[in-house]
């Protein structure tokens, strides 16, 4: 079997972890925290018990499963690992440092992935002897069921690296998104900017978070507003992907109320009883998302960062996006896309 290791036992790091067990790797699951390898072996066994009464799976089977899972919090025990992915904190430095670290242990066929959502893969390669062999690999939440994962190359990723990571993802019965490297890469590239746009709606007191949740789910035909969607991920998970993603200019910044709830550890409060939004409002809340939706969507094709098509295939299946960028383009015409696109570039003069 095939020798994986992760580092980082939280959400996406069990995630991942229970994705690699599901298909029959061996997955080596390393943090320091004890308590949180306890709380990622519970979510494994969880997840392989939903899958048995779903038929998905041979119960029969999860005790071999389970026993090519191995959990250590000695960063050395990765030694083995053929394919290393990289799960923990959101930050730039903790990330060089933690790479620095273990490309000390791992042997020098071993492919190296971050499971970074939106810092620039290039830039977390710096702290790396060997940046041949690495490259990002984003899961999107929940890990073990997602089946799309953004693969993205780095100036120096080679494409034996590149080809290993692919057949390892198809492996697990994940889709391959290749992506240019670029902050937020493709699939958060809009979806952040779209959220942060909500926000703003809330913060200006256009609508309530559930009734711009129900405005959303409608114009996109979603099963999850913007406000479900970041208490599902955490508030500060949205804030620090936006917060990179401020290099692109002032629409791209975060709004001071995400700011806010982000840095306090708050998720939304979101309100079922306020009633549906006068046609007037909700017509405002619905063009400000599809802007933001249209303008970030276009910058990504753009810039060469992923195809139309594959952006769009990408935001149905791990987004759920029924009405993805560029189909949701195509619907409205060009006149009214670049109506839209127009107003927010004059909002936050983009």
């Amino acid at each position: 079997m095939q020798s994986i290791a992760i580092i980082g036992a939280g959400t996406m790091g069990a995630g991942i972890a229970a994705s690699c067990i599901g298909a029959g790797l061996s997955v080596l699951l390393v943090d320091p925290n004890r308590d949180a390898l306890t709380r990622a072996e519970a979510r494994i066994r969880s997840y392989l018990e939903r899958q048995a009464d779903r038929g998905r799976l041979e119960r029969e089977s999860m005790p071999d499963l389970l026993a090519a899972l191995e959990m250590s919090s000695e960063l050395s025990s990765v030694a083995q690992a053929m394919i290393l992915i990289e799960a923990v904190f959101e930050d730039l430095e903790v990330k060089r440092d933690l790479l620095r670290s273990v490309e000390a242990f791992v042997s020098v066929d071993c492919v190296i992935a971050t499971n970074t959502s939106c810092l620039r893969v290039d830039e977390i390669a710096t702290a790396l002897r060997h940046p041949e062999r690495f490259l990002g690999l984003h899961y999107f939440s929940p890990a073990e069921v997602n089946p799309v994962v953004e693969l993205v190359a780095a100036r120096a990723t080679s494409e034996k690296a590149a080809r290993i990571a692919g057949d390892f993802l198809a492996s697990t019965g994940k889709e391959a998104l290749h992506c240019r490297d670029s902050n937020g890469f493709a699939l958060n590239r809009f979806l952040c900017p779209y959220c942060n746009e909500a926000v703003r709606c809330l913060e200006e007191g256009i609508a309530t978070a559930g009734q711009i949740d129900a405005v959303a789910r409608s114009a996109f035909d979603l099963p999850l507003g913007p406000f479900e969607v970041m208490n599902l991920t955490h508030p500060r998970i949205m804030l620090h992907a936006e917060q990179s993603l401020a290099v692109f200019g002032n629409f791209y910044k975060p709004a001071d109320l995400l700011r806010e709830t982000g840095e306090a550890g708050r998720l939304w409060e979101i309100l079922d009883d306020c009633g549906p939004l006068p046609e007037d409002r909700a017509a405002v809340v619905a063009d400000r998302l599809k802007g933001a939706v249209l303008l970030a969507g276009g910058d990504v094709i753009t810039e060469g960062v992923v195809d139309a098509g594959s952006l769009d295939e990408g935001a149905r299946k791990a987004l759920r996006f029924g009405k993805p960028p560029t189909a949701l383009r195509q619907e409205l015409g060009d006149r009214e896309a670049s109506r839209l696109i127009a107003e927010i570039r004059r909002r936050y003069a983009q």
